[in-house]
C-alpha cells in the first residue's frame, strides 16, 4: 500500500515535470530575444559505410544548425579506413566555421580492446572537447537534428548545468530539414522519455560549459570495450562533479537500421554498470592533449602520438 507522504511526493513530482514543460513552451519566444551564447558542437565518426548516406546526413544536420545558431563545429575522424577519402574534406569545404581533426590507426589500436569498434566514439569527443574553443560545448552525433525548440534556449544557458533534449527517432528520406517536416508525427518512430536522469539518448545532445566539461575530464576513457550507456555516464559524471541537469528541447534521431533502437549489435560493447565508480578519473592528457598537430589540409589537422 502506497503511503501518503509517497503519494503527495509523486504528485508534486509530476505537477513540477508538467510546470517545467509549460514554462519552456511559453518562454521559449521570450528567451530567443536575447543574444545566444556561443555553442561548439561535437561529433565524430569515419567513411565506413556505416550508412550508405552518412556523409549526407552529417551535412543536412550541421546545416540547419548553423543556419539556426550554432557558432562552431569540431569534427573527429576516428580511425579512417586506408585508400578511403576523409569525410573531413568535404565537411571543411562546405562549413567555414568548422575544423576537424583525423585520429589515425595506430592511435585506435592503443585505445581500442573491442575488435567490434572501428570507432571509439566517446575517445573521439573527448578531443572535440579538447579542441572546442567556445564557452559552452554540446557533445552530439552526425545524424542528429536540433530541433526548432531547442536553439532558443542557447540565450538563457547558466553554469553550472548540463543541457539534454528529448529524443524522437525521426524517419528521415533525405529532405532537407524545415520546421514544417520536423512536425510531421507520422515519421515519428519512438518518442523517448524525458523523466529519468540522465535522459535516454544523453549521446545525442549533451551540452555544458568548456570548463565543467575540463572539471569533469570528460568521458570515461578506461572504457576500451564499452560503447552503450557511455554516454549516460559522462553525464552522471558531469552531475557528481555538481552540475544539475535541465531539459530544454527536443532532438531528432535520423532513423537507421545500425542504430541500437533497432537490435543490439557487437559494435555496441560490452554491457556495464555505467552507474558504479562514480566519479571517475581520467589521464591528465585525456583527448589525446598530449598529441602533436600536424596540419593536412584547410583547418584539417592529424594528431600524433610521441613514440615510447
Amino acid at each position: 500500500m502506497i503511503s501518503l507522504r509517497r503519494s503527495i511526493a509523486w504528485r508534486v513530482t509530476i505537477y513540477n515535470r508538467l510546470w517545467r514543460r509549460l514554462f519552456h513552451l511559453g518562454a521559449a519566444p521570450l528567451v530567443a530575444l536575447f543574444p545566444k551564447q556561443p555553442v561548439t558542437a561535437v561529433l565524430c565518426g569515419r567513411n565506413d559505410g556505416y550508412t550508405p548516406d552518412f556523409l549526407n546526413r552529417v551535412r543536412t544536420c550541421l546545416a540547419w544548425a548553423f543556419r539556426h545558431g550554432l557558432t562552431d563545429a569540431v569534427w573527429v575522424e576516428w580511425n579512417p579506413p586506408v585508400g578511403v577519402p576523409l569525410l573531413a574534406r568535404e565537411l571543411t569545404r562546405c562549413f567555414p566555421r568548422l575544423r576537424a581533426y583525423e585520429v589515425p590507426g595506430s592511435v585506435h589500436e592503443q585505445a581500442c580492446q573491442n575488435p567490434a569498434f572501428g570507432l571509439m566514439e566517446y575517445h573521439a569527443k573527448n578531443v572535440g572537447i579538447r579542441k572546442a574553443r567556445t564557452d559552452w560545448v554540446c557533445c552530439t552525433n552526425a545524424d542528429i537534428i536540433w530541433g526548432p525548440d531547442t536553439f532558443p534556449w542557447f540565450s538563457a544557458l547558466r553554469r553550472g548545468k548540463v543541457y539534454q533534449t528529448r529524443r524522437i527517432d525521426f524517419d528521415w528520406t533525405g529532405e532537407n530539414i524545415s520546421t514544417r517536416l520536423l512536425v510531421q508525427r507520422q515519421r515519428y518512430r519512438r518518442v523517448y522519455r524525458d523523466d529519468c536522469v540522465p535522459l535516454d539518448g544523453a549521446g545525442d545532445f549533451t551540452l555544458a560549459t568548456a570548463e565543467m566539461w575540463h572539471q569533469a575530464q570528460g568521458y570515461d576513457e578506461s572504457l576500451r570495450s564499452h560503447r552503450f550507456n557511455c554516454d549516460s555516464r559522462g553525464v552522471l559524471q558531469l552531475i557528481a562533479h555538481g552540475a544539475e541537469l535541465v531539459r530544454i528541447g527536443t532532438v531528432f534521431h535520423m532513423d537507421h537500421g545500425n542504430s541500437s533502437a533497432n537490435g543490439w549489435r557487437p559494435t555496441n560493447g560490452l554491457r556495464f554498470d555505467y552507474r558504479a565508480g562514480l566519479p571517475y578519473k581520467n589521464n591528465d592528457d585525456w583527448g589525446l592533449a598530449a598529441a602533436r598537430e600536424v596540419e593536412i589540409g584547410d583547418r584539417i589537422w592529424r594528431l600524433e602520438l610521441a613514440l615510447p
